[in-house]
């Protein structure tokens, strides 16, 4: 294969790409956080999360605060 020629933007550019790609590559954790963060969110009958106003409703109907209810994870 003959080499691509780019200009010393498109270089600089590249440079970084690559920086950043090893970078998400060292942080596997965060995407573990995440999971674990969406586990926890109360989801609706149809499994998309609740909104603010239906969460406040659920607290009220169960008159349990929201940081004391478990969600089973499936």
């Amino acid at each position: 294969e003959s080499p691509f020629y780019v200009n010393t933007k498109q270089f600089d550019r590249i440079l970084k790409r690559r920086v950043a790609r090893g970078d998400l590559e060292r942080r596997s954790w965060v995407d573990v956080h995440g999971h674990n963060h969406a586990m926890r969110r109360l989801r609706g009958p149809n499994g998309r999360f609740l909104t603010t106003q239906e969460l406040k409703g659920y607290e009220a109907a169960t008159k349990t605060p929201l940081n004391h209810v478990t969600v089973d994870a499936k």
